[in-house]
C-alpha cells in the first residue's frame, strides 16, 4: 500500500496490453493502487519536427543519431510529471510497464517517507554502479545512497514536487534521453538518491525503444566528450562540497553502532531506548 500522500502512475503504450497486465498483476499483490499513464507512441514522431526536441543540442551532447522512441519516452515521463503535479500528492512512485517489482517495495516507499527530508528524487532501479555512498538506512534491509558517479535508469523511480517543478523548468527542449538528463542535481538544486539494493529490476520484456541511435565517428564527437567531462567534474565538485553526501557517509561510519539505526523499528533503536533503565539497575545493585 501506497503512503497516503503518494501517487502512483504505470507508463504503458495503447498496444502493449500484456506489460499492463503484468505490472497490474505485480502492483496488486503489494497492494499498490495506480494510475495508467497513456506513453506517447514514439514510432509516429518525426526528430526533425516535435517542437520539445532539439535536435542539434541533442547530437552535440550525446554523439548519437536521434531514435523517435527515445522522444516518446522522454515525453512520456514529462507528461507524468506534469500529472503527479496535477494530482495534488506530495510524492510519486513513477513507474514503466516491464517494471519487475521486489515484495520489498512498499515498505520501502513508507521508508522514503519517514525520510522524506533527506531526497527530492530517488531511483528505485538503475544501470550503473555509481559509487553509491549510504546516508540513512530505510528498514532493515535497504539504504538511502547518494551517487558520486553517474547512475540511469527510468524503469521506477519516487519523485516529489520539487524534483518534478524543476524537471519541467529545466529539462525542455530535449537535448539528452531522460534518464541521462535528470540527474545534473546541481543544476536543478535537487536532491539526487538512490534505494539499495534496488527494489525493481526489469528484463522479462524487450526493450521498446529498440535499438540506441548510431553513435557519430570520433571526429564529430568532441562535443560530446567535452559535455561529458564537464558533467563529471561538475557532479564530483557537487558532492564533495554542495551536497556532501561523502560526508554524511563518513560521519555514519565512524558513529557509534547504536546511532547508526535511523530506520523506525529498528532493534538497535529499542535497546538504545533501554540504557537508561539499564543503568539505574546497576546503580541499585552496587
Amino acid at each position: 500500500m501506497l503512503p497516503s500522500n503518494w501517487t502512483c502512475f504505470v507508463i504503458n503504450l495503447d498496444r502493449s496490453t500484456y506489460r499492463l497486465r503484468s505490472i497490474s498483476r505485480q502492483l496488486a499483490k503489494s497492494g499498490i493502487a495506480f494510475q495508467r499513464f497513456e506513453a506517447v507512441d514514439g514510432s509516429v514522431l518525426d526528430p526533425d519536427c516535435h517542437p520539445a526536441f532539439n535536435r542539434q543540442r541533442y547530437e552535440q551532447r550525446h554523439g548519437k543519431e536521434p531514435v523517435a522512441n527515445e522522444i516518446g519516452c522522454f515525453m512520456s515521463h514529462i507528461g507524468v510529471m506534469e500529472a503527479f503535479l496535477r494530482s495534488g500528492a506530495e510524492r510519486s512512485l513513477v513507474l514503466e510497464d516491464d517494471a519487475l517489482i521486489d515484495a520489498s517495495l512498499a515498505g520501502v516507499l513508507h521508508e522514503l517517507e519517514d525520510a522524506a527530508d533527506a531526497w527530492d528524487m530517488t531511483l528505485l532501479y538503475g544501470n550503473h554502479f555509481g559509487a553509491p555512498l549510504r546516508q540513512r538506512p530505510l528498514g532493515m534491509n535497504h539504504h538511502l545512497v547518494g551517487f558520486f558517479f553517474r547512475q540511469t535508469g527510468a524503469v521506477a523511480y519516487a519523485i516529489n514536487r520539487k524534483a518534478a517543478e524543476a524537471y519541467l523548468a529545466h529539462l525542455l527542449p530535449m537535448t539528452l534521453p531522460i534518464d541521462v538528463d535528470y540527474d545534473r542535481a546541481w543544476d536543478f538544486s535537487i536532491r539526487f538518491r538512490g534505494v539499495l539494493p534496488f527494489p525493481v529490476r526489469t528484463g522479462k520484456h524487450a526493450s521498446e525503444i529498440g535499438k540506441t541511435g548510431r553513435k557519430f565517428v570520433w571526429y564529430r564527437r568532441f562535443a560530446t566528450y567535452l559535455n561529458r567531462m564537464n558533467h563529471g567534474a561538475r557532479r564530483l565538485l557537487h558532492y564533495a562540497f554542495t551536497d556532501p553526501i561523502w560526508l554524511t557517509a563518513l560521519k555514519r561510519r565512524l558513529a557509534p553502532p547504536t546511532h547508526r539505526a535511523e530506520g523506525n523499528g529498528s532493534p538497535l533503536q529499542s535497546v538504545t531506548s533501554l540504557s537508561p533503565v539499564l543503568s539505574q539497575l546497576k546503580k541499585a545493585r552496587s
